[in-house]
């Protein structure tokens, strides 16, 4: 394994938590008209709560800030890489990415509702309440202030490849991979995806190293 690794020269990251700090925070709820905050707030974090995900810990953050009671969700389970469903107070909820909710068939503009603009930064998460969508949660992430220099050394040290892959938006996955010099970036991934990548890689020849934070990486 050691001699493997001195020959390694394709170097993959995953996003959240490896190149930026993991620790997401809350910057917007935003409901749709007719649902208050609190009430978005309220039903994600509930649905959200046994999840471990970094969106789910964040806004798990921001409900204990906010003082917020809650509810037990029932029928918990979750889907990698897509989001989760629980029943909240005899509601079916949905929390996750655009296409976990447009799979499950949810009315509403989903898309038309976010500020593209916006998402230049943001991760987001989006909420369906008995089928319809209720609204989406905004949060922004650092990235680790040592990842620009790691990925230059790797260069120096012969490095062919380097390549961030995450499930990330892709406006939000492309403006950390030019913050920290990474030429390839592929945003969008679900996790089957992202062993594909590394699959074509090997294929070309190279060494590859897959460096990650979470189980699915």
């Amino acid at each position: 394994d050691i001699e493997l690794a001195a020959r390694i020269n394709a170097f993959i990251f995953d996003k959240t938590g490896t190149i930026t700090t993991g620790t997401l925070k809350v910057s917007r709820l935003a409901p749709v008209e007719g649902v208050k905050p609190a009430e978005l707030l309220l039903l994600v974090a509930s649905a959200e709560q046994y999840s471990n995900h970094p969106t789910a810990k964040a806004i798990m953050t921001l409900a204990g800030e906010a003082g917020v009671e809650l509810l037990e969700p029932k029928d918990f389970s979750e889907t990698a890489g897509k989001g989760v469903r629980a029943k909240v107070s005899e509601q079916s909820v949905l929390v996750g990415r655009q296409i976990w909710l447009e799979e499950n068939e949810v009315e509403g503009d989903i898309a038309g509702s976010v500020d593209l603009d916006e998402t230049q930064g943001y991760s987001l998460v989006h909420v369906a309440r008995d089928g319809r969508f209720i609204g989406w949660v905004g949060m922004t992430d650092e990235i680790r202030s040592e990842a620009g220099e790691s990925l230059s050394e790797l260069r120096l040290e012969g490095a062919k490849r380097l390549a961030i892959v995450s499930g990330d938006r892709a406006p939000v996955a492309e403006r950390v991979a030019a913050e920290v010099g990474c030429e390839n970036v592929k945003a969008d991934c679900f996790p089957a995806e992202k062993v594909k990548y590394v699959e074509n890689l090997r294929a070309r020849g190279y060494k590859v190293a897959f460096v990650g934070d979470g189980v699915n990486d």
